[in-house]
């Protein structure tokens, strides 16, 4: 089954809440049963400590500890009386009966003290505690010379000394045994019900996070389906579908430029439809003037003269030169146009394009002027130079009026060429300079037809000088007209 984004979401989300809750849990059961244990166990030790006045009273009434090697009964009571003896929360122990047949006057139950005469057992105190056995087991008395007078013969390890002082002087030890583990069924008792009460609450807790995270993931999607269904609009045509939001995280990032991307799709659409009725047409009307042409010769309403002939070479070449300029301008959109690049002088090359082109502004009644560098070096394409620069002079014959200038400057500015190319009247609209270099645009319809072009001389300029790593730009010429700003890329010496 195919999962969906969202429940990928949630899943992930869910299992970490689950994790993040486990082992929130098990560390905290820890840190409890270990926090109660330590706890326990500094009880123990300040009842132990509380002791040590009485062992020491012990010894003082009778010099020694032989009342309490002959009597470990007498242990277990002094035990008894400070509570060392018994589990925590547990009453006492029943006042003791009559002694049972077959047993010793003090021999009520088992003991770490002398039997008969015999020492007493050694190895660890016993874990049970039903009877209160096993607190008690877990204390011991040493004389000052370290020998057993009730417990093992030898001290537990990791088992705590406190020291047992008459006037002054060491007469023994009491030796305390920390419980490694809870072992009193209160303890435990209590510990289990903190462990319940903590699964409970990580239950809730886990709850109440995978609800959070099931919206979450929800709310993360949503805007995702959103954009979805504006993508499919769009593939299905609806240029116009946006996503929208004022978001200021990544989706709203990625809204907005989404919005951008349909921007463009809309405009590239646009634009394309614009191009293919312009060309189609441009195209229409040299071969309407060729048809019409053709038709009056065949009716015999015009002659077929030098004057049909001229007029029909005019329109054939005129169509030739619009698809050739159609040709390159769709080789430099899909950027297969060729170059190659070598070090020229952009000076040389603007002067003898310039030079070239010398008849067809004098016959335009144009006047030159000229400023150019001594010595211009850029890496460039010769051939497709001389084509940018005779674009430009075509257009500046073309739409600049009779008797006006053309004056061309190349200068460094920096590490870069500035080069100015101006025109006198007439000029263009201020919001028209910035589309002049876009195919098949022309600001005026009619003049411009009848001047010959067809509005791509400047777009596969701009398109060579891209290639070139130039920048192109047209403002309002100081002349009247329009300026051609472009900036070229140097050569380092």
């Amino acid at each position: 089954m195919r999962l969906k984004l969202w429940h990928r979401v949630f899943a992930v989300s869910a299992l970490a809440t689950l994790l993040a809750v486990a082992t929130m849990l098990l560390v905290q059961q820890h840190n409890f049963r270990r926090g109660l244990l330590d706890y326990v166990n500094q009880i123990d030790r300040e009842r132990a400590q509380a002791l040590v006045p009485a062992f020491a009273a012990e010894y003082r009434d009778i010099g020694s500890w032989e009342r309490l090697r002959r009597n470990p009964m007498r242990f277990r009571a002094l035990l008894d009386q400070s509570g060392a003896g018994r589990n925590d929360f547990r009453p006492p122990p029943p006042p003791e009966g009559p002694p049972r047949p077959g047993r010793g006057r003090f021999d009520d139950g088992p003991s770490d003290g002398p039997r008969d005469g015999r020492p007493p057992r050694a190895g660890p105190p016993p874990r049970g505690d039903a009877d209160g056995e096993g607190p008690r087991r877990r204390y011991a008395i040493y004389d000052a010379a370290g020998v057993s007078v009730i417990g093992p013969p030898e001290p537990w390890p990791q088992a705590i000394s406190l020291p047992i002082e008459v006037d002054g002087h060491a007469v023994g030890a009491l030796v305390f045994l920390p419980l490694p583990s809870l072992e009193s069924s209160w303890d435990l008792d209590f510990a289990r019900s903190q462990l319940v009460s903590g699964i409970a609450t990580a239950l809730v807790v886990l709850l109440l996070a995978t609800l959070a995270s099931m919206v979450l993931a929800q709310r993360l999607v949503a805007p995702l389906r959103w954009m979805a269904d504006r993508a499919k609009r769009i593939a299905n045509g609806d240029y116009a579908a946006r996503v929208g939001g004022e978001r200021s995280d990544e989706i709203g990032e990625l809204g907005r430029d989404f919005d951008a991307m349909a921007e463009a799709l809309q405009a590239n659409r646009d634009a394309r439809q614009r191009w293919t009725a312009e060309i189609s047409h441009e195209l229409r009307t040299p071969i309407a003037v060729m048809r019409a042409e053709l038709d009056a010769l065949e009716d015999g309403v015009r002659k077929f003269d030098a004057g049909a002939l001229h007029s029909l070479s005019g329109e054939t070449t005129r169509l030739t030169r619009l698809v050739e300029d159609l040709y390159q301008l769709s080789l430099a959109d899909a950027g297969a146009l060729a170059y190659r690049f070598e070090e020229l002088d952009l000076g040389l090359l603007l002067r003898e394009t310039i030079d070239a082109n010398a008849a067809t502004f004098s016959k335009a009644g144009l006047q030159l002027e000229l400023d150019l560098a001594p010595m211009a070096t850029v890496r460039a394409d010769g051939g497709r130079i001389r084509q940018l620069f005779a674009n430009l002079c075509a257009n500046s014959c073309r739409y600049t009026d009779a008797g006006g200038r053309v004056r061309v400057s190349l200068q460094p500015q920096g590490s870069r060429w500035l080069l100015h190319w101006d025109d006198s009247a007439p000029g263009v609209p201020t919001d028209a300079l910035p589309r002049l270099f876009d195919p098949l645009y022309r600001v005026d319809v009619s003049r411009s037809r009848a001047a010959g072009g067809a509005g791509l001389g400047l777009a596969i300029v701009r398109r060579i000088a891209d290639a070139h790593g130039a920048t192109i730009a047209a403002q309002a010429s100081l002349l009247g007209g329009v300026r051609i700003v472009m900036e070229w890329p140097g050569v380092k010496a």
